[in-house]
């Protein structure tokens, strides 16, 4: 029988944590988007994924959830929210990277990074297109992951940081799907 503090911890994990990816989900995103304080070169991506509809209309759900999980992987694997090192003891030591992801819809995850610089966010995100890109899902459609990407300046609000991101968001996601020729509904 687990103990009234180990069932709370249970119970404040899964309340926090997306089942699919184990990515944080939007109820622990909008608990940290109300606490968080906005330092000046903070970064603040939103991320959703080509085609996810299609995939799932043309193929099955498990095939769009495997889609969003291992796209969620590929993210952790760039923005890992912790690092260990092993100090002189042989000790392993977790420690915090500053940087947060979030999955807070179907398709739709966040960046939320206090320790990334944008050019390196930057770098980053485009290793993370051509991983997402080239992923190996058994399928014939094209695949992708757009981005926005929005540096916190002096006065900055996450809501601020937000329709920054989003505003990028469309217009990447618009202008892909342009140049794929593909109907951006689908």
């Amino acid at each position: 029988i687990l103990s009234k503090l180990e069932q709370f911890e249970l119970l404040t994990k899964t309340s926090e944590v997306d089942i699919l990816t184990k990515l944080s989900n939007r109820n622990k995103y909008e608990h940290d988007i109300s606490t968080k304080t906005i330092s000046d070169g903070m970064v603040y991506a939103i991320f959703d994924l080509f085609r996810l509809k299609n995939i799932n209309d043309n193929y099955d759900h498990q095939k769009g959830d495997e889609y969003i999980k291992k796209t969620a992987e590929i993210l952790k694997k760039h923005f890992p929210k912790y690092i260990y090192t092993v100090d002189s003891t042989g000790k392993k030591i977790k420690s915090e990277t500053g940087s947060c992801l979030y999955r807070i819809g179907g398709d739709e995850f966040v960046l939320i990074s206090d320790t990334e610089s944008y050019e390196k966010a930057l770098i980053k995100i485009m290793i993370i297109q051509d991983e997402v890109k080239n992923m190996n899902l058994g399928i014939n459609e094209p695949i992708g992951i757009n981005y926005g990407l929005a540096m916190a300046q002096k006065g900055d609000t996450i809501r601020d940081l937000y329709l920054r991101s989003d505003e990028l968001l469309s217009q990447n996601k618009t202008e892909y799907y342009r140049s794929m020729g593909l109907d951006r509904r689908k």
